[in-house]
């Protein structure tokens, strides 16, 4: 009698332990990745924190991309960035000026944008991935190589919330490893309707 329950108790206790195995799905690597590759547009805002030796500097930002249109930065409500082919198109909200920068001369808003690391999704050969909980959320940590002679901006690691495949962090480290920037997205909005006049000088 004492076998037959002892039996019948390891019993029910495997296939407890095989049904909630069966529940916990296998997170594949490849559908977040998959998922930022389909963005046409987005909308977000973004907080920007530059890190050195001398200081650290926080800039708020609200960051706009459309495939078609190309890609807007307003900076803390003074100035406004357009990304064009080769050249950006700064409009000083203060002082009522417009002026225009080469691409090159942007190293840091530039990195802001998602469409910089997809990218880089494409074709960079030493793309890592690892999954980590971190304060009860699941997140899938993709890590890049930045392309470039910059010893200061190396390699990026992107925090992907694997509740909605959305990037939440962008974190920058230098050769050494050091931290140098990181961006912080909130009220993403993933393929977003975004007029072409958004991104009109």
């Amino acid at each position: 009698m004492i076998k037959k329950v002892l039996m019948l108790f390891i019993t029910s206790l495997f296939i407890t332990l095989s049904l909630s195995s069966c529940g916990k799905k296998e997170k594949n690597p490849n559908d977040a990745i998959d998922y930022l590759k389909s963005l046409h547009s987005y909308t977000c805002d973004v907080s920007v924190h530059i890190k050195n030796s001398k200081q650290e500097i926080e800039t708020q930002c609200k960051q706009f991309y459309h495939k078609d249109y190309g890609h807007r930065l307003d900076i803390n409500k003074d100035r406004t960035l357009l990304y064009k082919k080769n050249d950006i198109i700064v409009s000083d909200l203060n002082n009522n000026k417009k002026y225009t920068l080469d691409k090159e001369f942007d190293n840091v808003y530039k990195l802001s944008f998602i469409e910089e690391y997809i990218g880089l999704l494409y074709t960079d050969e030493y793309i890592e991935s690892s999954f980590k909980e971190i304060e009860g959320r699941e997140y899938q940590l993709i890590q890049l190589d930045i392309p470039g002679n910059n010893r200061n901006i190396y390699k990026a690691v992107m925090y992907v919330n694997l509740e909605d495949n959305c990037p939440d962090k962008i974190v920058i480290y230098d050769i050494k490893g050091n931290e140098v920037l990181n961006f912080i997205y909130k009220n993403f909005v993933p393929n977003a309707e975004v007029s072409e006049e958004t991104f009109q000088e």
